[in-house]
């Protein structure tokens, strides 16, 4: 994905670009996507959203999901699924794989302030899925392709709005390192 922020292939969009190092699908690795963070501190905080991501742009319900791939977990690291109000990027729900251990985490932004979605679980689960119904947000997650869907946590959220930006980011919330992520799939429903 060159060119930095903006449009990009198949109605898919980049942001925060000056984050990472490269962002491409199928020229690192074969058949995925990947995003690699540079050593800038970037994340998310309804202060500055700085992490790197690709997007689509969803309105009305939907259910997508994903699979990350990557395993070179290290403090402060981590990569997600997300939506985002298109008229104020600081208000966002997420869910998030992260840290060493690794750890999985939900959060809601309001635009001022972010909250925990659910409880933080210890897991190895690298499936995410995010669906809307009305303004009602649910993120699930599950360990193998297989595997039947365990509810994350959900939020009621009317203020993102109905047209909203559904991303995949990475982040790295120090600058003494960088990390990279990669997903295989992506499916969107409408």
């Amino acid at each position: 994905m060159t060119g930095g922020d903006g449009a990009k292939s198949y109605d898919w969009y980049a942001k925060n670009t000056a984050s990472a190092t490269f962002m491409d699908a199928n020229t690192t690795n074969a058949g995925k996507a990947t995003i690699s963070c540079n050593t800038t501190n970037s994340g998310l905080s309804p202060s500055a959203v700085t992490a790197p991501m690709i997007y689509k742009i969803l309105s009305g319900d939907f259910d997508v999901s994903t699979h990350f791939t990557d395993a070179n977990y290290s403090s402060y690291t981590g990569t997600g699924l997300a939506v985002f109000s298109t008229s104020d990027i600081t208000m966002y729900n997420y869910i998030i794989r992260y840290w060493g251990s690794p750890n999985i985490a939900a959060r809601h932004s309001d635009g001022t302030d972010e909250s925990t979605l659910g409880t933080d679980v210890g897991s190895s689960m690298t499936y995410f899925r995010l669906t809307r119904v009305g303004n009602l947000f649910t993120f699930y997650r599950k360990e193998n392709s297989g595997d039947s869907w365990t509810t994350h946590a959900s939020v009621t959220d009317s203020a993102i709005g109905s047209s909203i930006w559904v991303a995949l980011f990475a982040q790295t919330g120090n600058a003494f390192g960088t990390y990279v992520t990669q997903l295989d799939w992506f499916g969107a429903q409408e």
